[in-house]
């Protein structure tokens, strides 16, 4: 079974069509009741937390269910916390494709409700029944009945690791960020145990400024063809997986594939021997079901999203 988030019972609320969400089922799998705020006050870019890397809104109550909404597709959020209340308010923003991506995915709830899920890698946030169109690019989430402790561990998680670390404290901005193509990169070392790699960019004062720091091998590839290079990840661990960096719009974004598939393990299948020349730049990944079988897929990478493409089988070589 899919992990669920939060011991203790939530009601939340979503501002926009959301009419309920909560602790994801009680007992008797009756989802909790909330109330929503009157009104959303504008949420300026500014003051906007980024989202984790594996945040994204499904269609329906389970993870199977259709990926409407990825960390690409936010702009940030917001939230406060009433004591008094004992109220979570999460303020979440939406870039414009974003917007328009859930505009045209719950067109179909104006005919009748319907529910969308939201996730933290495999872990269930709270499941949602939606009465109408979300046509706004901001939605508000509230979390009742819930301590501060509470309310901060769900924050948290939200907010996830920062994958991007700067040596130096200045803010890499949008207009700051060449694309990867022009990046510095440095192998600190290679050593097992010891990985260490830097990229950077040069400044318009001509010093270096250093904007990844990671410690895995890596390798730059161009994985949706849109003539930029993106940064593959190869993880360390028991099971093989690989994170993506792509510069989006200015922005560096970072997916990781067994997290936000809810995956077994993944692998980039440009270093397999045995796969068709038309497959070479897409992704192996594994899913384990409940009765312990492992099914082998096939994705591609598309801008800030994971694509289905066929099963691993169709993708061998044919002798």
């Amino acid at each position: 079974m899919r992990k669920k988030f939060l011991a203790v019972l939530l009601i939340i609320t979503i501002l926009v069509g959301f009419s309920a969400c909560g602790d994801p089922k009680t007992k008797d799998d009756t989802p909790n009741k909330g109330n929503s705020p009157a009104k959303s006050s504008e949420t300026q870019k500014a003051d906007l937390y980024a989202v984790t890397e594996t945040l994204c809104v499904k269609d329906g109550e389970n993870y199977a269910g259709e990926t409407i909404l990825t960390t690409i597709d936010f702009a940030g959020f917001k939230y406060n916390f009433s004591e008094s209340q004992e109220t979570l308010f999460i303020y979440f923003k939406l870039t414009d494709e974003g917007q328009k991506t859930l505009n045209e995915k719950t067109y179909k709830y104006v005919a009748a409700p319907g529910f969308l899920s939201i996730w933290v890698g495999d872990e269930l946030i709270c499941t949602n029944k939606l009465w109408s169109q979300i046509t706004t690019d901001e939605f508000v989430v509230l979390v009742k009945d819930i301590k501060e402790d509470n309310a901060e561990a769900v924050i948290n998680k939200i907010k996830g690791t920062p994958r991007i670390s700067s040596v130096s404290q200045e803010q890499t901005t949008q207009e700051t960020l060449p694309s990867i193509d022009n990046w510095k990169k440095e192998v600190i070392s290679d050593k097992p145990g010891e990985t260490h790699i830097q990229y950077s960019i040069v400044k318009e004062d001509g010093n270096n400024l250093i904007v990844l720091d990671v410690q895995y091998m890596t390798e730059e590839k161009d994985l949706d063809n849109d003539n930029q290079l993106e940064i593959i990840v190869y993880q360390k661990g028991d099971k093989r997986n690989i994170g993506i960096y792509d510069l989006i719009d200015g922005t560096l974004k970072y997916i990781d594939v067994k997290s936000r598939l809810g995956a077994t393990w993944s692998e980039y299948m440009g270093n397999m021997g045995n796969v068709d020349s038309a497959y070479s730049n897409y992704i192996e990944v594994a899913f384990e079901d409940l009765t312990k079988e492992v099914h082998y897929d096939v994705y591609k990478y598309d801008k800030g999203k994971l694509v289905y493409v066929c099963p691993f089988y169709d993708a061998l070589r044919k002798y």
